[in-house]
């Protein structure tokens, strides 16, 4: 995705478009891309023009229409940025959706479940950074507001405030995201922590270890709450982070955390709250209790994904997040954001679909739920919509209406 929003924004990245050109795929091969970066070359413009203009090369009349709609595509994206009708999440949604990523997703999902799964997770991801992007963004305008004259930004994040319209919104968004990237192959000889997952720290050893996001829904992942044997997996795992600090351990958990674009409070993981008293030093909270709790909700447990308030789309408030049952529910990649045609269409909360249930599509008619599969705080579905066969759909951004 970031690719694609590279060249939206900069329509002459040939690097960008070499990674994105045939995914989904397009029936675009090596040979076309090969004479592409040749012609491009040769009437020094950019791969995305003569892309736009393929129908005047030979070399590309077998492809000529493939690549064409290709260029309309970002043409397309590119002007739904520049007319800066929609918040930066909803955009990122909309091109996470018009790409067809969702649904290279979905079409792929047989082949492949657990491989759909981490591709949605790594979408909706990409989708609660933009919303806590978007965020600080607001909340710094805000400051500014009250502080007087503003000062020249000399760092990435300082730019956030210099950016009011979608355009230079997701400018900023890339140059951030850059920068983190520069950062992570530049740790040079000073003292850092590195990121690693527990499975590739299996053997090493560190004086220190910090364990982050030991909750319920994330250590143990969502996806092994409903096995005991993936839960004892996950134990296991535990175990190994743990031993790897030779003297000082820390372990956190989060008062609130965005997850998926979903502002949520979960438990403290089992694995910590299954440590003896005596080898824990407690800071800031008690892994006895569980964050619901703390905001006086009722702990949700058996479905770490059940949202507790909506990420906040205006500027954000001083102090920590107070969620509320009452809250209304965000929009998240489960559900197609606005277009330029229109306002979005709400789908169906996964946890109110089960199979057998009828619904009514808004182009296919009805149609019957075969099959559920959660995935990622949303589902797929399977649903026989009878003269048109089967189609798979994610639950919140289909156009779906229970029947």
């Amino acid at each position: 995705v970031l690719a694609y929003l590279r060249l939206i924004a900069f329509p002459k990245d040939d690097l960008s478009l070499g990674r994105i050109i045939n995914v989904p795929r397009r029936g675009i091969g090596d040979a076309t891309l090969e004479a592409l970066a040749q012609l491009a070359a040769v009437h020094q413009v950019s791969q995305l023009e003569i892309c736009a203009r393929a129908q005047e090369f030979p070399a590309l009349s077998r492809t000529s229409g493939r690549l064409q709609l290709f260029a309309t595509l970002i043409e397309r994206l590119r002007q739904a940025l520049l007319s800066d009708q929609m918040s930066f999440p909803e955009y990122i949604e909309w091109v996470e959706n018009e790409t067809g990523l969702v649904q290279d997703i979905l079409d792929q999902q047989e082949k492949s479940k657990a491989d759909s799964v981490d591709r949605i997770e790594n979408l909706k991801e990409l989708l609660s950074d933009a919303v806590e992007f978007d965020q600080n963004r607001k909340t710094q305008i805000e400051q500014l507001a009250g502080s007087g004259p503003a000062q020249q930004p000399d760092t990435a994040d300082d730019h956030l405030i210099l950016a009011t319209t979608l355009p230079d919104i997701l400018n900023a968004f890339l140059e951030r995201a850059a920068l983190y990237s520069e950062m992570d192959n530049d740790a040079g000889e000073q003292d850092f922590v590195r990121l690693m997952t527990i499975h590739s720290a299996k053997g090493l050893e560190f004086k220190a270890v910090f364990l982050v996001g030991a909750e319920e829904g994330l250590f143990p992942g969502y996806r092994s709450m409903a096995s005991e044997s993936d839960i004892e997996e996950e134990r296991r795992l535990a175990y190994v982070a743990i031993t790897r600090a030779r003297e000082k351990l820390y372990v956190t958990t989060a008062r609130s955390r965005l997850v998926f674009g979903q502002t949520q409070s979960l438990m403290v993981s089992r694995f910590i709250r299954e440590i003896p008293d005596e080898y824990m030093d407690e800071r800031g909270g008690s892994r006895r209790g569980d964050r619901s709790a703390e905001f006086g909700e009722t702990p949700k447990i058996d479905n770490p994904f059940v949202t507790a308030a909506p990420a906040r789309r205006g500027p954000a408030a001083n102090g920590p997040v107070r969620p509320t049952a009452s809250s209304p529910a965000p929009t998240a990649m489960g559900q197609t954001g606005p277009t330029a045609s229109g306002p979005a269409k709400k789908g169906i909360d996964p946890a109110s679909v089960h199979p057998g249930d009828r619904v009514r599509h808004t182009s296919f008619g009805e149609g019957k739920v075969i099959r559920v599969d959660p995935v990622a705080g949303d589902a797929i579905l399977l649903i026989e919509f009878g003269k048109v066969g089967q189609k798979r759909m994610l639950s919140r951004q289909a156009s779906l209406e229970k029947l």
